[in-house]
């Protein structure tokens, strides 16, 4: 197992443009290439998200594990540094690199399978799968009025969502889920008794007959990297806009001013538009979200979040014409 040098890393000059403007220091105007290749060697390559969580499992002790799914495999595998993470999200990257199709989907469904049994035994929630993918690539995916995405999930069995476009980024995100949930237990079930009870050799399937899709990009090698300039909010990739639960008591301004600051972005975090929470960065860890919003900032928030949900977008100030101003001076004439 390879991991990128932080050094080199998009993450890493970012943290060092902020410690030189604290020290007063202009940064210089830099302008380098996002990545020279594909981190990982090959003719087939697809990219995956990775919780962190399910890193040290996949890995194992000192990269044994994945040393041995290499030479299975015959494929290489690079994974992100566990401080550097796909740009909005908390999830590292891994990548795979194999001289064939058939290899890199056979590579696929071992760490896929690998992946589904640190979900059940650690977690017995829904098993989702997002993998970014170039945006030249989703034309192909999606095929002529959704026919490819329609005939996938109904092949697979499984949920198949494509995210937005999100300015500067030049990938989008697959999501794959399943549908129904590994429930928790104290018991390890075989993979094949886990996949055959709760669809998720469909997801497995769907995965593969994307990552054949992908190879037909002549970019697919330039998105091959762990390398972004680009900061994006937590969330920001969710196609989710309304509240995360909908029934949930919104707080009015007066309500949240009573409040200490946790209990007012607990509720929001429930009961804001999801859009609201992505644009003043409201969806990471509480700890860090609390160490950099002020108690004036999040009732901010609120305030915006009450005027929306309650009367709609708040509305922009008229823009007033020429006329309008000439039939308002007609009309106050009439009445003098």
């Amino acid at each position: 197992l390879i991991e990128e040098p932080f050094h080199e890393t998009g993450q890493w000059r970012r943290e060092h443009r902020k410690q030189l403007a604290r020290q007063g220091v202009k940064a210089p105007a830099v302008h380098l290439p996002i990545a020279d290749g594909p981190v990982v060697d090959g003719k087939k390559w697809c990219k995956l998200l990775v919780p962190l969580h399910f890193a040290g499992g996949m890995i194992g002790k000192g990269g044994r594990v994945m040393a041995d799914f290499e030479k299975q495999t015959q494929c290489n595998v690079r994974i992100s540094p566990p401080n550097v993470c796909f740009p909005g999200t908390q999830d590292r990257m891994l990548a795979i690199g194999a001289p064939d199709i058939e290899s890199l989907q056979n590579a696929l469904d071992m760490l896929l399978i690998s992946m589904i049994e640190i979900n059940a035994n650690q977690h017995g929630q829904h098993f989702v799968l997002k993998m970014p993918v170039p945006k030249s690539a989703v034309s192909k995916i999606i095929g002529t009025k959704g026919v490819h995405a329609k005939e996938m999930a109904q092949r697979t069995g499984c949920r198949i969502s494509i995210s937005k476009r999100i300015e500067g980024i030049q990938e989008r995100l697959v999501t794959l889920k399943t549908l129904k949930v590994v429930l928790q237990t104290e018991v390890s079930y075989p993979p094949s008794q886990v996949l055959e009870e709760d669809g998720l050799d469909g997801l497995i399937e769907a995965a593969k007959l994307i990552v054949e899709m992908m190879q037909y990009d002549p970019h697919l090698p330039e998105h091959m990297h762990f390398s972004y300039d680009v900061e994006l909010p937590y969330g920001i990739w969710d196609c989710k806009t309304g509240p995360s639960e909908p029934d949930s008591k919104l707080l009015s301004p007066e309500e949240a001013s009573q409040l200490p600051k946790r209990a007012i972005v607990e509720n929001l975090q429930k009961a804001a538009p999801r859009e609201i929470l992505i644009q003043h960065r409201l969806l990471g860890k509480m700890k860090k979200t609390l160490k950099a919003k002020t108690h004036e900032q999040v009732m901010e928030v609120v305030k915006q979040a009450w005027q929306m949900r309650h009367f709609g977008e708040v509305p922009e100030r008229p823009v007033e014409r020429p006329a309008d101003r000439a039939a308002e001076r007609s009309h106050t004439k009439r009445e003098r």
